[in-house]
């Protein structure tokens, strides 16, 4: 390492001084911003970064730490780099030096956030301050929650909204706020706050989990009660999202939301009610009614609707499977099977006719109405994943199901393998295991994936006063785990993190020499999985590693003042996305490769999740596939809002082809998935997408 920084210390900085003048130029010569991208891409702290890090522009500053930020497992020398760039005169250097700081996480050695603490105390940036008080969120520690919790009562409503935020990454990281911090940010959904402030609020209160008594939280529920009619429909998404998890609140409230003139508050609120529906004896049937009035809204004049009508049906269906045999519902869902059968052909139709097949299905206890639904616009393969979910949802008769599951694994669709196999786990029963154990030694990435999967869930369920799950012969396990690794091949990234899981919850310790070999994995998501189970094991780590494979080529790096854009002509309409080489030029060099290369030309959007994301690029068509190689991660500062554009993960570093285009804000993602475009033409496409449609051509366009 070619940084010459004194080593850390975690004292508080000084307030940065005023910029000189003239302002130096943004970028100096003697700095090769090329080899600097380079040795980012390699994870390396090599000359370029090093000559970077003094350099006098600011840009090449703000590069480097950027470039280091992104490490994320930072020595001494590295963390005295960002903490010196901390008191930078440049705000966007101070901002890149406090993302590598909060980027830590739970992971940051102790005094990073007395470091961060003290830098938002010395800042007089207002945007600085509020990335600050977010890396500080990230920390999730009781001394930087002090500093969110004085920001809460800031003057100034950007501190406001940024300590919203940082609150909800406690919820992130599985870890409570006071009940006083909950009341604040309950206060803050007032209508006298700024719109941001309001949803950043209902944002946290949706991760946070309540805690106390329903009576110390009635006046969170009355603020989130008040908050779902919000002028903004932000608001009003994220604040049914938080009454999902909030006692007390009245199902009628809830149907209110499904009603929503904006589709998107529509679909949260069927996911609220659907959450509560089976503690609340009056949920099952105010969820049938919403049901009724959604399909009202899905077919006009015998066709059905696409866009938000779809994805409000189909997300009512889904909210209604836990209580699909409540009478009402069953009876409201054999009807919406009849109606919407009658309605004109198309794959919108075809989707929401086999939604309500399972779901009748659910409610009489056998797949039957999911074997013919959708007729010539669903494939037989996608059948066959209904009937698996269908089997994997239901209770009792568990000879009979594992028949069914056996006869649908003979199926050589990798999906329709992987749905039967989580359905599997479901069942309690030695013939599932056997199952499970079985298909590990299939030799397919997905599928593999899929029994690991299967098989972390088995090995991970424990006794109940009502069920003793059937023991998991251990040398068997041990086995098929070893097997199931030596045919897995080094660059099957989320299939290795998979298989980590599943040694962890086997605790088939016997395999710590295979979980080391990984621990010295070239891939970071693979070996930080690999690690933590050896610390978990009080094991020795390895603290090296295989040098970085696929590194870019210098000749491939974009010009990061360019704007290029990619366009995607699909099924529903074209899409125009607007790439950001100056935030990730690394993936947006090699998107533009793969879509030069004709890489997404017939590829499928193969997950929708609506109100969250549209997801496509896999060339397997079911999330388990890739190019051949795999990307680093480039985190940065761009905002997950409706339509960015930012690429999909197994773990850290495993990024590839798969893509994924925002319905609304998620600033959950932030920081963690490389954001690396937005949507610029086609947003009313990106809403119109469901599973199975696909990208005719991409192009690029300057």
């Amino acid at each position: 390492m070619l940084l010459t920084l004194a080593a850390c210390g975690t004292a508080e900085p000084q307030r940065p001084p005023a910029p000189p003048t003239p302002d130096p130029p943004a970028t100096s010569p003697e700095v090769d911003a090329q080899a600097l991208l380079l040795e980012a891409d390699r994870r390396e702290l090599g000359p370029a970064i090093d000559a970077a890090r003094t350099a006098p522009g600011p840009a090449d500053r703000r590069a480097a730490l950027v470039a280091i930020a992104r490490l994320h497992d930072l020595d001494d020398v590295a963390i005295a780099a960002l903490r010196a760039g901390l008191r930078d005169v440049a705000p966007e250097v101070r901002s890149a030096a406090s993302l590598g700081l909060g980027a830590m996480g739970s992971e940051a050695p102790r005094g990073i956030d007395a470091m961060l603490a003290g830098a938002l105390a010395a800042e007089t940036d207002p945007r600085v301050r509020g990335w600050i008080i977010r890396d500080l969120g990230r920390l999730a520690t009781d001394r930087a929650l002090e500093a969110v919790a004085a920001s809460l009562r800031s003057d100034v409503a950007g501190d406001r909204e940024a300590a919203c935020l940082a609150a909800a990454e406690r919820g992130i990281a599985h870890r409570p706020v006071s009940r006083e911090i909950r009341g604040r940010l309950a206060a803050l959904l007032d209508p006298s706050q700024p719109e941001p402030v309001r949803f950043a609020c209902a944002y946290a209160l949706a991760r946070v989990p309540p805690s106390g008594p329903p009576d110390e939280l009635r006046g969170e529920t009355v603020a989130l009660g008040a908050a779902v009619g919000d002028a903004s429909p932000r608001v009003r998404m994220y604040a049914y999202r938080a009454l999902a998890r909030t006692p007390g609140v009245s199902v009628e409230v809830l149907s209110h939301g499904t009603e929503d003139e904006d589709w998107q508050v529509r679909v949260q609120a069927f996911r609220a009610l659907g959450a509560v529906a089976p503690n609340d004896d009056a949920g099952a049937r105010e969820l049938a009614r919403a049901l009724r009035r959604a399909s009202e809204a899905l077919v006009s004049e015998g066709v059905v609707q696409a866009g938000g009508p779809v994805h409000t049906f189909l997300a009512g269906v889904e909210a209604a499977g836990p209580v699909a045999r409540a009478g009402a519902v069953h009876d409201v869902a054999a009807e919406l099977h009849t109606a919407i059968g009658r309605a004109t052909r198309s794959r919108d139709q075809g989707l929401a006719h086999c939604a309500a097949a399972e779901l009748v299905d659910r409610g009489r206890g056998w797949p039957s109405r999911v074997a013919d639904c959708g007729g010539d616009t669903v494939e037989a393969w996608e059948r066959a994943v209904l009937e698996a979910r269908v089997l994997g949802s239901l209770e009792g008769a568990e000879p009979q199901r594992l028949v069914r599951l056996r006869h649908l694994m003979e199926d050589e669709t990798p999906a329709v393998r992987e749905a039967t196999l989580a359905a599997t786990a479901q069942i309690v029963h030695l013939d599932a295991n056997e199952l499970i154990l079985t298909s590990l030694a299939i030799d397919d990435a997905g599928v593999r994936a899929a029994a690991l999967e299967a098989l972390t869930t088995v090995a991970s369920r424990r006794p109940t006063e009502t069920l003793v799950p059937p023991p998991l012969p251990g040398d068997r396990v041990r086995e098929a785990l070893r097997s199931a690794r030596e045919a897995t091949p080094d660059d099957e990234l989320e299939t290795l993190v998979t298989w980590v899981g599943a040694v962890e919850a086997a605790d088939a310790r016997e395999l710590h020499g295979l979980a080391e070999a990984l621990a010295r994995h070239a891939n970071r998501g693979v070996r930080d999985r690999a690690r933590a189970l050896l610390r978990a094991w009080s094991m020795d780590v390895p603290d090296t590693h295989g040098a970085v494979p696929n590194p870019i080529e210098r000749t491939r790096i974009p010009d990061p003042t360019t704007r290029p854009r990619v366009r995607l002509e699909t099924t529903r309409g074209s899409v125009t996305i607007e790439l950001r080489p100056d935030e990730a030029p690394v993936t947006v060099a090699r998107i533009l490769g793969l879509v030069e290369e004709g890489f997404y030309d017939g590829l499928a959007f193969h997950r929708i999740v609506p109100a969250f994301v549209a997801q496509g690029g896999d060339p397997r068509g079911d999330g388990y596939g890739g190019p051949g190689w795999a990307q680093r991660c480039e985190d940065n500062r761009l905002p997950y809002d409706r339509g960015t554009v930012g690429m999909a993960l197994a773990g850290r570093d495993t990024g590839g082809s798969q893509l994924f285009i925002t319905h609304g804000p998620q600033p959950h993602l932030e920081g963690r998935y490389t954001a690396f475009g937005q949507v610029v033409e086609g947003m009313d496409v990106v809403d119109a997408l469901q599973a199975g449609d696909r990208i005719r051509t991409a192009s690029v366009s300057q």
